[in-house]
């Protein structure tokens, strides 16, 4: 969707100087590019992904070091305009590591899966049990994969009940 050129014109406007720009993937939402080899910027793909942009970046800068594992942190952020959009973009440090396809991932040793599994659950446990993040309350409302929207939810159960109650 973005050409480095246009990546690169996006964060000079930012006054952020580029030495070498590469793409690094996309989701359903927004693209991600490395900067100067270590910053990772996000674009996002439409007008709504923008907005969870900023849900996003809320909840980095809430959660800051309160969690046990490394977080992206906003190092900077802006607005740019695409395609008469105004659109929300944000850097944050590369976290270390590598990244696995599947394949590899499935292929690591059982003790190291294992941890993966324990690193993931408690920090799915912190960031969920976390308060105060977003100024919301956080009955009935539900993070979204990855990008962190939160979207009012009813079960099954409750919807029907309130369709069809049960007659006696």
């Amino acid at each position: 969707m973005y050409s480095l050129y246009e990546v690169e014109q996006i964060l000079r406007n930012k006054q952020v100087f580029v030495c070498s720009l590469a793409f690094l993937g996309e989701g359903e939402h927004s693209e991600a590019f490395l900067v100067n080899r270590d910053i990772v910027v996000k674009l996002p793909k439409h007008r709504q992904a923008s907005e969870c942009l900023k849900t996003e970046m809320q909840v980095v800068k809430g959660l800051g070091t309160k969690l046990n594992v490394e977080i992206p942190n906003v190092l900077f952020q802006g607005a740019f305009f695409h395609e008469g959009e105004e659109y929300t973009f944000f850097g944050s440090r590369k976290l270390p590591g590598h990244s696995l396809n599947k394949k590899q991932f499935c292929a690591l040793p059982k003790p190291i899966l294992d941890k993966n599994a324990e690193i993931v659950a408690n920090f799915l446990y912190r960031l969920h049990s976390e308060k105060n993040v977003l100024p919301i309350q956080r009955e009935g409302d539900v993070l979204v994969h990855g990008d962190f929207s939160l979207r009012q939810h009813r079960t099954i159960a409750e919807a029907s009940a309130v369709e069809s109650p049960i007659r006696q």
